[in-house]
């Protein structure tokens, strides 16, 4: 007799790691408790029934990263964050090292579509695990605030021009891992803002770990429910990213791709790079559906935010659908 096929669906963790991550209690009944309780389960589509290997997701593998006994814990939690309000803008999330766990906190004052919240989960995510990884290797310490701070006497950072310093420039590729990171911080070590020196991480050039945007948004487009989006909105995401209905992955990667991109506005590399490429489009891409269109980068993002896809002003605005 044929045997059923295998069907499972577990958390990701087993009762000895559960400590490993922490839904703090301000979560519970949120969207962001959903959410993150659907992205550490394991699904039967990821375990091989004759091997049983479990194929884990970018999320689920950077989970696991902290599920050995001398890491510190990653705690998710819900706090107003009107505090760290910087030029107008109060962050959508936040991550910092508080009492030795690595606390990511999200804005409770805000209210975001699940789009934008799944993927400021992972990308805060990441973070924390950047900064684990650049704790331990010395490259970065906390302040008593729980934010970073770059140990630059700890990089030992050849003198800038030097025949190694030129070295590392010209052949970044050929080091470990570690050692292009320290040598990025070396190199933007005019710099004194560790929290822009680790966002600019996440898009340099010369980083082929493929952990950071570009994966976060291969992960977001793949593996969000796009069907739980209203029809409405879904249909004005086609008619601005797709227009000629040529594949709904199409608009699925552009629409998380911009929304990602907005985590990383006041990096260099989307000041010096993204924005020329989007830009660009705007004015000289004839082919591409955004061409000649009164947008600028913000007003894309507030109407994927808000739903609001028309050009007339008494267009009543309507938000994303928000279930979990």
């Amino acid at each position: 007799s044929t045997e059923p096929p295998l069907v499972v669906t577990a958390p990701l963790m087993d009762e000895a790691q559960e400590e490993t991550v922490t839904i703090d209690e301000s979560l519970e009944g949120t969207d962001i408790d959903c959410i993150l309780t659907k992205m550490m389960q394991i699904d039967s589509a990821q375990i091989d029934s004759v091997t049983h290997v479990t194929n884990l997701n970018l999320f689920q593998k950077i989970l696991k990263k902290f599920d050995s006994q001398d890491s510190p814990n990653l705690v998710y939690k819900y706090a107003n964050l009107s505090e760290y309000e910087n030029n107008g803008t109060v962050p959508e999330a936040i991550t910092q090292k508080i009492n030795g766990d690595y606390v990511i906190t999200f804005n409770n004052q805000i209210n975001l579509p699940k789009l934008v919240q799944t993927t400021n989960i992972i990308h805060e995510t990441i973070h924390a695990l950047m900064y684990k990884d650049l704790e331990e290797w010395g490259y970065i310490d906390f302040d008593e605030d729980g934010n970073p701070i770059v140990n630059y006497n700890n990089l030992s950072c050849p003198p800038y021009g030097s025949s190694i310093y030129t070295y590392y420039q010209k052949n970044l590729n050929r080091l470990s891992f570690k050692e292009r990171v320290r040598f990025l911080f070396c190199d933007n070590i005019v710099n004194s803002n560790p929290y822009q020196n680790l966002h600019d991480l996440f898009n340099n050039t010369y980083l082929d770990e493929n952990i950071y945007s570009s994966e976060i948004i291969n992960y977001v487009s793949l593996n969000y429910n796009w069907s739980e989006e209203s029809n409405e909105w879904k249909n004005r995401m086609k008619q601005l990213f797709d227009p000629n209905g040529t594949n709904d992955d199409i608009w699925h990667l552009k629409v998380t791709e911009l929304i990602v991109m907005e985590g990383l506005m006041f990096t260099n590399y989307f000041q010096n790079t993204y924005l020329n490429y989007f830009n660009y489009i705007l004015v000289f891409d004839t082919n591409n559906p955004l061409y000649n269109t009164p947008n600028n980068f913000v007003q894309l993002i507030n109407k994927i935010k808000k739903g609001k896809f028309t050009y007339e002003e008494n267009i009543e605005e309507k938000p994303m659908k928000n279930d979990c």
